[in-house]
């Protein structure tokens, strides 16, 4: 479960195999459940130059990792350990 509770949009992409696919845009406010298969990348992408707040829930592998970039640049790919 995502909600956004920033002020600005916030959008969700999935990464698998090199391929981004915007999966779900969060306006101020609104909340989504998104799914991801094994091996994809959850994005979280803010476009704007404000800050974005976003609560998360995420459930299943506990193997999981997180990573950043810069804006403008496109999302960071953590690797598993």
């Amino acid at each position: 479960m995502n909600c956004n509770t920033g002020a600005v949009p916030t959008e969700v992409v999935q990464r698998s195999f090199g391929v981004e696919t915007p999966v779900a845009g969060l306006q101020p406010d609104e909340t989504a459940r998104v799914r991801f298969p094994a091996d994809a990348t959850a994005l979280l992408r803010n476009r704007s130059a404000v800050t974005s707040r976003v609560q998360v829930k995420l459930t299943g592998d506990t193997g999981l990792s997180m990573g950043d970039a810069p804006a403008g640049q496109p999302g960071a790919s953590a690797q598993r350990p």
